[in-house]
């Protein structure tokens, strides 16, 4: 949802190019000092599906005691996941030695702050280097997408799909319907982009890079 604007085009459209990178060249520093502060538990962050304040240590502590399990981060990455400049913190969770869980997402509001989002395993699934990834509901409700939050929490920027209606089974990629076979060739596509590069969690110092 892009804010109205009423510019008009003037000599400004030729520096937006470089006042955008600028803004979020400031903004991933600013960010980059928040999320290594959060991953070595020196600050924390805004858990908004439990609506409290947490570190990580107490996110997994937390959920431990809850579900008597043994529940850790093993895993970190950075990946726009709404595509707007800042890349989010993303968290693997890890419960009794089993990966497929789910994850936590942290993204930097801008404002020194920090917000937790829970996902499920099948939530987000093969998360690629450009911020999209895969989600599955079921057999007949699956697909490819971005994220974006907003006052909801987050939704799905859904880029091409899987969906069964009372006329049957419908494959879409953007807003194009497709054949089975079609829909696959891209999904075999979307398969091969780079996967987002994972980094062992906990580790002894974080030095982010990005980019």
């Amino acid at each position: 949802n892009s804010p109205d604007s009423t510019d008009t085009p003037t000599e400004k459209t030729n520096s937006a190019p470089s006042e955008n990178a600028q803004h979020n060249a400031n903004t991933w520093e600013q960010a980059k000092a928040k999320f290594e502060a959060i991953l070595s538990n020196e600050d924390g962050f805004l858990n908004r599906d439990q609506a409290e304040g947490m570190t990580i240590a107490q996110f997994c502590d937390g959920f431990s005691a809850v579900a008597e399990v043994d529940f850790r981060i093993t895993q970190f990455a950075l990946s726009d996941l709404d595509h707007d400049g800042t890349p989010e913190l993303i968290l693997w969770e890890n419960i009794n030695g089993v990966d497929d869980c789910g994850f936590l997402v942290i993204r930097y509001d801008g404002n020194g702050g920090a917000i937790g989002y829970e996902f499920s395993y099948r939530q987000l699934i093969d998360l690629k280097y450009d911020g999209t990834f895969g989600y599955s509901g079921g057999v007949a409700s699956s697909g490819f997408a971005t994220l974006v939050f907003n006052d909801k929490g987050w939704e799905y920027v859904i880029f091409g799909c899987v969906e069964e209606n009372d006329s049957g089974v419908l494959f879409k990629w953007g807003d194009s319907p497709l054949s089975e076979e079609e829909y696959w060739n891209y999904a075999e596509m979307q398969s091969a982009k780079e996967a987002v590069p994972w980094m062992p969690y906990p580790a002894v110092s974080y030095d982010l890079s990005y980019g």
